[in-house]
């Protein structure tokens, strides 16, 4: 029988180990910059806004989970801002297959004319009256779709992911 001392495979395991964490970090710092470079735009977004009623809209800081980068939205306008409200707008996108109508969401009451809520009225909503209590009676048409967060998936590019690659790689 012949015995073979291969010696260095040890190391070059370590080595090879080694190279496949430093990878692993840089694309990991690679989506950790493109989702900063997302969420100022739609934290930019979701704060300027058109919209009748309380802006609460905040957009979380991008986390790990495991081994998934969130970027999330929270509040109760992040739909009524991102995918737009109401009747006149006339920007608004075309109709998509699969995909509600404007205006045929839910009770379809985005397909009336100018309507009336009691509440704040934002930038987008016009005071009518002033109730006793004091709250406020507010007419609006709705709010224009802003597509915070679909703007912010557009720094996912091909030209974005080469632009930081190289900076990190040149390192």
């Amino acid at each position: 029988m012949l015995d073979i001392e291969i010696t260095g495979i040890d190391d070059a395991i370590n080595s090879v180990n080694r190279l496949m964490e430093k990878l692993e970090q840089r694309i990991n710092t690679i989506l950790e910059r493109l989702m900063k470079e997302g969420y100022d735009i739609a934290d930019a977004g979701f704060r300027d806004a058109k919209v009748a009623g309380k802006n609460g809209v905040i957009v979380r800081e991008p986390y790990w989970e495991g081994d998934t980068l969130y970027l999330t939205a929270e509040g109760d306008y992040v739909a009524f801002i991102e995918f737009g409200t109401g009747t006149v707008f006339e920007d608004y996108p075309i109709q998509v297959e699969g995909v509600l109508a404007h205006g045929e969401y839910g009770k379809k009451k985005g397909a009336n004319p100018p309507w009336t809520y009691v509440g704040e009225p934002g930038n987008m909503g016009f005071v009518k009256a002033k109730k006793k209590d004091g709250s406020l009676v507010v007419e609006t048409v709705g709010n224009p779709p802003n597509r915070a967060m679909y703007n912010a998936s557009k720094v996912f590019t091909k030209a974005n992911v080469e632009r930081i690659a190289k900076e990190i790689f040149n390192d």
